[in-house]
């Protein structure tokens, strides 16, 4: 039996397995280039029927991913990260704030500094976090108050949130005052000089250390001041006062003088950046600044207003990027510091942080890295600056001593209870040469550390009947002070005049109710204990 052969084909057969492959991948990728080759035909035939607009739209689409790559790095990161007392209050950023107008001499003199310069071309690089809350300015409302208060009075808000400003209601003010030391007296003398500064303010609004200025024979009483032209300096120290006996512009009896006042510092801020509010004048450079951001911010602590809070976080914003790189504060912003512009500038930050503004811990934080700077070994002292041979003095002790409570020194720290046991012991300044900058801050000191103890009572004692015993009594003069008419001329009122002693002492009286004790548990459920150390 024969085997039939199979027929031949077209292709020669492979003579093995090896060839075979070979001739394989050969055939496979001479079909590859065809299916590449018909590919690439079809593409380009497409890309003939396109229209033109394409080409250009793709071409744009290139340009802006190259130059938006190009330019992220450039965008410079935060320099400030901000916690805030609360988390109520989403803010509609569509919203910008409206100042009426900049004062134009405080603005110049400002622009003509190097420093400000700097500021000016540094103010881009400010976190977009700490833009200014800008809200329907139409009513007083709830911002940071919990819904159920929306129907409940200033004083009443004020009362239950139980902060550090609780006391100046009409009837906490009364309890306060008969429980930590006041008289009938003295609470007459505060009225007394609270009608006295109302009646001397100016018609738009401002205070003058000149009283003298304006119209009104009343005003010839002597003793005017010769920064006259510290306008907003004098206006922030007419109205703290003012609010620390609870008259703010929506209650109390002077609420219209308030009102004006307000409107006045609104109209005078210079607006540095959408964030910052500078309040600096050429005569009263920071130290201006930094009471008109403490009254802004009492009140709005004492309101919760929220046409206030846009001019009040400005203002505290500016306290911030302010402060220099040695943690203090001085005349300009970012440069030097001393321990009386820390104190003002901290007063400032506190009443923020109270009424739930934003704030910066490493502000307070290098704020007491500023104060170890100033201090002896031991903390009990303070100097004016970190210049070699800067004296220590008892007014800038407590300057320093008060700051340090209010970054949470406890009450048993040795280096406060040494301190405080100094400045006890010299006593309030009743003396020829009066030094009511002392007394003022020496008073909320020893008030806080002593509460309810006898050092604070033979305090009180001495420093509240010398006052009532020297306000002036008869004529234009009453209800103010003024202690060089007395020979016995208070060290800064030369610069302030008759103004800065009727606040400085009004205030110094309004001790018992214008901040709770800082170490009585109703005063620290306010939760300001920033850290300790």
């Amino acid at each position: 039996m024969s085997i039939e052969q199979p027929k031949p084909t077209g292709q020669p057969k492979p003579q093995n397995v090896k060839q075979a492959r070979a001739e394989s991948r050969q055939q496979q990728a001479e079909k590859d280039d065809e299916e590449k080759h018909e590919g690439d035909y079809g593409k380009s035939q497409l890309l003939a029927m396109a229209p033109s607009w394409l080409f250009s739209f793709v071409s744009h689409l290139i340009l802006i991913l190259f130059l938006a790559f190009w330019l992220l790095p450039l965008i410079p990161e935060a320099e400030i990260a901000f916690t805030s007392g609360t988390e109520s209050g989403a803010l509609d950023d569509s919203m910008e704030l409206e100042l009426d107008s900049l004062d134009s001499e405080a603005l110049e003199e400002l622009e003509s500094s190097a420093i400000e310069t700097e500021i000016q071309n540094e103010l881009t690089e400010v976190s977009s976090e700490v833009e200014l809350p800008t809200t329907d300015l139409s009513d007083i409302g709830t911002l940071f108050a919990p819904e159920e208060m929306a129907t409940t009075t200033v004083v009443e808000l004020a009362s239950s949130t139980g902060n550090e400003l609780s006391g100046r209601g009409a009837d906490s003010r009364k309890q306060l005052a008969r429980a930590s030391g006041a008289s009938g007296e003295s609470e007459e003398a505060v009225d007394l000089a609270l009608q006295w500064i109302v009646k001397h303010q100016l018609p738009n609004g401002s205070w003058s250390f000149d009283h003298t200025e304006g119209d009104g024979a009343f005003r010839n009483t002597p003793g005017k001041g010769s920064h006259a032209e510290a306008k907003i300096a004098a206006t922030a120290m007419a109205i703290l006062p003012l609010l620390g006996a609870g008259h703010t512009h929506v209650t109390g009896e002077h609420k219209e003088a308030v009102k004006k006042g307000f409107e006045f510092l609104k109209r005078a801020g210079a607006r540095r950046s959408l964030q910052m509010i500078s309040y600096t004048e050429p005569s009263g450079n920071l130290y201006s600044h930094g009471l008109a951001t403490i009254a802004l911010c009492e009140c709005y602590a004492m309101t919760y207003d929220k046409e206030l809070e846009p001019y009040a976080q400005g203002a505290i914003n500016f306290t911030m990027y302010a402060q220099s790189p040695s943690g203090g504060w001085q005349y300009r912003p970012r440069e030097g510091g001393d321990t009386s512009a820390v104190g003002w500038q901290l007063m400032a930050l506190k009443s923020a942080k109270i009424s739930g503004l934003k704030t910066n811990e490493k502000t307070f934080r290098m704020a007491g890295q500023f104060l170890d700077s100033v201090s002896n070994s031991q903390g009990t002292e303070y100097g004016y600056n970190t210049k070699p041979g800067t004296r220590a003095r008892p007014t800038l002790a407590s300057i320093g001593l008060l700051c340090r409570m209010y970054l949470g020194w406890k009450q048993d720290r040795s280096e406060l209870v040494d301190g405080m046991a100094r400045i006890s012991k010299v006593g309030p300044d009743t003396n020829f040469g009066i030094d009511m900058y002392y007394n003022y801050y020496a008073t909320q000191a020893i008030k806080h550390m002593y509460f309810g103890k006898p050092q604070w009572k033979r305090w009180n004692l001495e420093m509240r009947d010398f006052l009532v015993g020297t306000q002036d009594s008869k004529g234009n003069a009453r209800g103010s002070w003024h202690f060089a008419s007395r020979g016995a001329p208070d060290r800064w009122g030369p610069h302030g005049g008759r103004l800065y002693d009727t606040a400085m002492s009004c205030m110094t009286l309004e001790v018992y109710y214008r901040f709770l004790p800082i170490y009585d548990k109703k005063a620290t459920e306010d939760n300001f204990e920033l850290f300790e150390d």
